[in-house]
């Protein structure tokens, strides 16, 4: 269990990385991301090491950073992935949300 509380972040930080890559003058992050639709930094890394259905999304949302499924656009790619994992994590709190 320790090892899985200490890996599943650490794709946040991975993404991270990837959303410097795309726009290293104005890089998003995750946490700015899940703080824009009400989610505090704790939350996010709790269910990143608690929730597996969300730390499996992250986990896809990573794979999909890394692999692409159409020809890389820069200037479209940056704005679609924090679309996207904006949507995955307003999921994710309406889900855990229902559930407590």
């Amino acid at each position: 269990m320790k090892e899985r509380e200490n890996s599943k972040p650490n794709v946040i930080e991975q993404i991270n990385e990837n959303f410097r890559k795309l726009a290293p003058e104005e890089p998003v992050t995750v946490e700015w991301l899940a703080q824009q639709v009400g989610v505090d930094r704790k939350s996010l890394y709790r269910w990143a090491q608690s929730n597996e259905g969300f730390s499996d999304m992250l986990e896809s949302f990573y794979a999909l950073q890394r692999h692409p499924p159409f020809e890389p656009d820069l200037e479209i790619d940056n704005p679609v992935q924090e679309m996207l994992l904006t949507i995955l994590i307003m999921e994710a709190r309406d889900e855990i949300a229902k559930q407590n």
